[in-house]
């Protein structure tokens, strides 16, 4: 026998020893671990159903909102007037919904838009304002703003292609926003 051969014997038991213990150590985790990845595939799942479900009610308030831009934007034909009796009815101190007519506040639909009565709008390059005023029947897709003096009236003179927007919501969409959140 060499020298050597001894040297062997305890270098391979030494290795058998520690590929034992790495065995038992090992596979003595393997529940854990298996535990462990299926508690994290559950997780994922959850958390994809989760996300799923956010993602189904943002492209559904997405939706809502981009039908409710487009059935409340206008683009109309714009005018100003005063309330004078040569440019009102034969009532000039109330407006069509029986109400002061206040410059720089008051606005006044055509007939086609009378829905907007009572409502807020925003008009492009005029800001907010309340529709609570008609116009004659004469005019269609036209929004006539009140302001304190003639001079006003005549500068703003008649403006086309001006977008008109309805910002306040329609009840259902409130309805439906307060009964998600």
């Amino acid at each position: 026998m060499h020298r050597f051969d001894g040297f062997y014997v305890i270098f391979f038991l030494v290795f058998i020893v520690f590929l034992c213990a790495t065995y038992v150590i090992v596979f003595d985790k393997i529940p854990e671990y298996k535990q462990e990845i299926n508690q994290l595939k559950y997780d994922l799942r959850e958390e994809k159903e989760y996300s799923a479900g956010l993602e189904g009610m943002v492209i559904g308030l997405s939706t809502l909102l981009e039908s409710y831009r487009v059935s409340s934007e206008h683009i109309v034909e714009l005018t100003a007037y005063t309330a004078r009796p040569e440019e009102t009815n034969w009532d000039y101190t109330n407006t069509a919904i029986m109400q002061e007519p206040i410059p720089g506040w008051t606005v006044a639909v055509s007939q086609d838009l009378k829905y907007l009565l009572g409502k807020r709008v925003y008009i492009e390059g005029f800001g907010v304002r309340y529709v609570n005023d008609l116009m004659n029947v004469r005019y269609t897709k036209r929004v006539d703003i009140l302001v304190g003096d003639l001079g006003k009236a005549r500068k703003i003179g008649l403006q086309k292609d001006i977008t008109m927007v309805l910002i306040e919501p329609v009840e259902a969409i409130k309805e439906i926003i307060k009964g998600e959140f």
